[in-house]
């Protein structure tokens, strides 16, 4: 079942930096991807802070235990042998000490290292550069260098002596570059990942997506897999989704059916207006030229007078015999209610073959035993006489003198049966597929007056559905014909 896909105008050509126009997956590995940089940054900072406040405190250390011993041993040259000389300074710490006016008085430092990479230490101190215990960080003569300095009191001074910290500098350089190596690996690592997890899971969107697009193309029956779990928002989305779909194709399919039966049902109207209309200027036409013809005086004498007055009689009454057909069909169609009574349905097909050995002599009748099981349903009797005389009266005009007639009667479980049969020539699948159509003719060579209206079986499958039953024809080319009709059977009530 399909219809027309709908035409949708495209919409307003979308930029790559926009961030609504990025597919979901992009958009997911991307929130991801900037939550573990964050992560990492935050992590890294916190790293290096820690770090960096952890070496630095232990330089501070080393620089606080030296600066006591130096304190402790005065200034050199002044204190005699106990000042420490250049073999007594490990090779990675200066020193420098100030009298108790604050001027530098002596210097020690590593022999090797060049006075530019000094620390800058003033010449005379007062309060503001340090005082005793407080830690601070200088830098070379030259700036290229680091140091770290802390001032102790001494007997006789002040001795200031300084770390160079650029190994810890290096350090930090180097966690830094390793940081951010580690980093770039486990965001190229986890981007590839979250992109092949969130393309797995969002893959049952992709076939929700093309089931989209196949029923935009106008395949109704197309349905999403139904392989998923639905407790998953996926699944959920994809049984609502069949759910539906479902009933759009119903809704879709019930229109469509609607329309059809509608567009036959007119058909239907049409073709029965068309050939009443037909069927009715027949008599119609005979009546007014033999009453032109009476007019002009084409009745020579009294014979030819009543010739002609019984051809309209005979017409008027063939057009009052269609026409009270054309209006019992127009009832039923209608579902207008039929008498609901008590009869048997063999006393009416043993009256019936008694009628054709009375009306016909000639022709054979095989009919059922009036003293037979009775056979009682709930129904209209002068109607059920009508069934049974059109289907006798078809067999007479259809079929061949001499031919043999059946009627049959019985109850079989909760159905009444009856059945008239030939042994005439039958029919063809074709001719008995519209047997009880309106107006269809099996022998179209038959003129009106020998082969009836066309209505005989077309009133029979009629009152036939108004009684609730079914009515069904077996015949072909040869084996004759055989019309069943199966009524509603009920119990006959207790007499008396």
């Amino acid at each position: 079942m399909t219809s027309p896909p709908s035409a949708v105008a495209p919409g307003p050509p979308r930029r790559w930096w926009e961030w609504r126009s990025w597919p979901l997956r992009v958009q997911l590995v991307v929130v991801v991807d900037l939550l573990v940089l964050l992560a990492l940054v935050i992590s890294a900072f916190a790293t290096n802070v820690i770090l960096e406040r952890s070496l630095t405190q232990r330089v501070d250390d080393r620089l606080a235990e030296q600066a006591r011993v130096f304190a402790l041993r005065g200034t050199p040259g002044v204190n005699g042998p106990s000042g420490p000389g250049p073999r007594q300074l490990p090779s990675e710490f200066f020193v420098q000490w100030y009298d108790a006016q604050g001027y530098a008085v002596a210097r020690l430092a590593d022999p090797q290292l060049d006075s530019a990479d000094y620390p800058e230490l003033p010449d005379e101190i007062t309060p503001a550069d340090g005082g005793p215990g407080d830690p601070m960080t200088v830098e070379s003569a030259d700036g290229t260098t680091r140091w770290r300095v802390v001032y102790a009191e001494s007997e006789d001074g002040t001795v200031a002596v300084a770390l160079d910290i650029d190994d810890v500098a290096a350090t930090m350089t180097q966690l830094r570059w390793i940081e951010t190596l580690i980093a770039l690996v486990v965001l190229a690592a986890l981007a590839a990942v979250s992109w092949a997890v969130v393309r797995a899971a969002l893959r049952p969107l992709s076939r929700v997506e093309h089931t989209a697009e196949a029923i935009a193309g106008g395949d109704l029956t197309a349905r999403v897999p139904d392989d998923l779990d639905p407790r998953t928002e996926v699944g959920a989305l994809s049984a609502s989704l069949n759910t539906m779909l479902a009933r759009i194709e119903d809704a879709v399919r019930t229109r469509e059916e609607a329309a059809r039966d509608a567009r036959e049902s007119e058909d239907r109207m049409r073709r029965f207006v068309a050939d009443a209309s037909h069927e009715l200027r027949t008599p119609l036409t005979s009546i007014r030229g033999f009453a032109e013809l009476y007019g002009r005086g084409g009745a020579a004498d009294e014979a030819t007078t009543d010739r002609f007055m019984a051809r309209i009689e005979q017409e008027a009454t063939r057009m009052g015999v269609l026409v009270e057909d054309l209006l019992l069909l127009a009832r039923l169609d209608q579902q207008r209610p039929l008498r609901r009574e008590l009869v048997d349905l063999r006393e009416i097909a043993c009256d019936a073959a008694e009628d054709i050995a009375v009306t016909n002599p000639d022709r054979p009748v095989a009919g059922p035993e009036r003293d037979g099981v009775p056979v009682p349903v709930i129904g209209d009797e002068d109607r059920l006489r009508q069934v049974v005389g059109n289907l006798v009266g078809n067999v007479l005009v259809h079929t061949p003198e001499g031919t043999v007639l059946r009627i049959e009667v019985e109850p079989r479980t909760d159905r009444a049966v009856l059945v008239v049969a030939d042994d005439g020539p039958g029919m063809t699948t074709e001719q008995s597929g519209r047997a009880f159509e309106r107006f269809y003719r099996a022998d179209p060579s038959r003129n009106r007056a020998d082969g009836g209206s066309g209505l005989g079986l077309a009133i029979v499958s009629a009152l036939v559905a108004g009684h609730g039953g079914e009515v069904a024809i077996d015949t072909a080319p040869g084996d004759g014909t055989s019309v069943t009709v199966t009524l509603p059977l009920v119990e006959r009530p207790p007499a008396g």
